[in-house]
Parts: C-alpha cells; sequence; structure tokens
C-alpha cells in the first residue's frame, strides 16, 4: 500500500512539474510572439506611414495597406503571429516529454514503467510469441499496447512518456517466434533503451523562436525588410 501511495505522488508531482514548465514555455512565448508583432506593426506605421495619421483606415484596409508598404516585413510578422504558437506548443509539448522521461528514468527508472507496461501487455493478453509472427502482426501491437496504456487510468504524463518510449522502440529485429522469447521483457527492455536515447531534453527551440522572432523587429527598425 505503501508503494504504491509513493507511485501516486510521485506521479502527481511529475505531472505538475511537466504541467507547470509546459505552460511556462508557452504563456512567454506567447507573451514575445505579441510584443515582436505589435513591435513590427507600429513600426510599419511610425516609419512608413508618418505617424499615427495612418490609423485613419480600419479593418481590412488597414492591413491592405500595412502591407503595401512593407510587404516583407508584414509578411515575417503575419508568420510570426501564427506559425509561433503552434511552434511554441508541438516542439515544447515534445520538450516536455523529453524532459519528464529523462526525470523518470534518472529518479525511478524501470520501477516506474514496468507497472504500466505490464498491466498493458496483460490487457491485450500477448501471453506467447504467435501473437507477433510477422512485422505488420509488430505494428498492431505496438498500436494495441498503445491504445491500452492510453485507456488505462494511470498518470496523464506517465502513459505519454511511455506511449512515446514505444513509438521510439525499436522492435523490427526481434525474432518474435522464438519458443523462450519472454515478449513482456523485450518490450521492457526496448522500450527503456528508446528512452534512454531520446530522452535528452533541450531548450534550444524556444531560444531560437524567439531570437528569430526579435531580428525580425530590429531587421523592420533598421529598414531592411
Amino acid at each position: 500500500m505503501s508503494k504504491t501511495l509513493d507511485h501516486v505522488k510521485y506521479g502527481t508531482r511529475m505531472a505538475a512539474s511537466a504541467t507547470f514548465s509546459f505552460l511556462k514555455i508557452n504563456l512567454l512565448g506567447a507573451l514575445s510572439t505579441g510584443l515582436s508583432v505589435f513591435a513590427i506593426i507600429m513600426l510599419i506605421i511610425y516609419q512608413s506611414l508618418d505617424g499615427p495619421s495612418a490609423g485613419h483606415a480600419g479593418g481590412a484596409a488597414a492591413l491592405i495597406v500595412l502591407f503595401s508598404v512593407r510587404p516583407i516585413a508584414f509578411v515575417m510578422g503575419t508568420i510570426i503571429l501564427f506559425a509561433s504558437p503552434i511552434l511554441f506548443f508541438v516542439l515544447g509539448n515534445k520538450y516536455i516529454v523529453m524532459r519528464a522521461s529523462s526525470k523518470v528514468l534518472k529518479d525511478k527508472g524501470e520501477n516506474v514503467l514496468y507497472p504500466l507496461l505490464d498491466k498493458a501487455l496483460n490487457t491485450i493478453k500477448m501471453g506467447g510469441p504467435e501473437v507477433l509472427r510477422k512485422g505488420g502482426d509488430t505494428v498492431k501491437m505496438r498500436l494495441r499496447l498503445m491504445q491500452a496504456i492510453n485507456e488505462s487510468g494511470e498518470n496523464k504524463w506517465m502513459k505519454r512518456i511511455t506511449t512515446w518510449g514505444l513509438k521510439k522502440a525499436d522492435l523490427s529485429n526481434v525474432d518474435f517466434g522464438a519458443e523462450d522469447l519472454s515478449i513482456t521483457q523485450v518490450v521492457r527492455d526496448r522500450v527503456v533503451v528508446a528512452l534512454h536515447a531520446f530522452a535528452t531534453p533541450s531548450r534550444t527551440f524556444f531560444w531560437v523562436i524567439l531570437a528569430v522572432q526579435w531580428s525580425v523587429v530590429v531587421l523592420t527598425a533598421l529598414q531592411v525588410i
């Protein structure tokens, strides 16, 4: 009972940490996106349209005017406005999963992941090598296992880490027809190996996006674009 409680507490702490990091990346990214786009638009107005008097046009007409006087800067600002949130969300999500995977492997390792994998393996009743005779069955097994993990009552972040590891796990060179093969052990080991190989988080993407945003602001201010 104590072991189960410790597992739940650990999962809760990990989920809180991962959620906070994810929100921090996206909120800071949204703030930078908003400020950089606002700066670009204001620079276009004051540099190209002789100050605030340019604001007389409304709505779509104002956008057309802004585009006509500084097309490159306006297009770059538009790309930043729509592309940045998507990049922050997608790459931020990948970063958080990698960060959480690294922390799990460092703190608890296989002891946290194995129970979830075992439960999913038992759910789809993979009891022998006849389940996985060929490559097509391997693909089917992977999909069924991921579904079983997602449908379990485990912590959301633990499920995401495990399914991510399962996607990365290389099962192509496993002889599932071997009589003495333990499918459970093979899947366990390959998932953990995959997590160790790919669980190297880096925030480089965040700083690159910010650098691009504010480089466009600087280029607009210098009237290079």
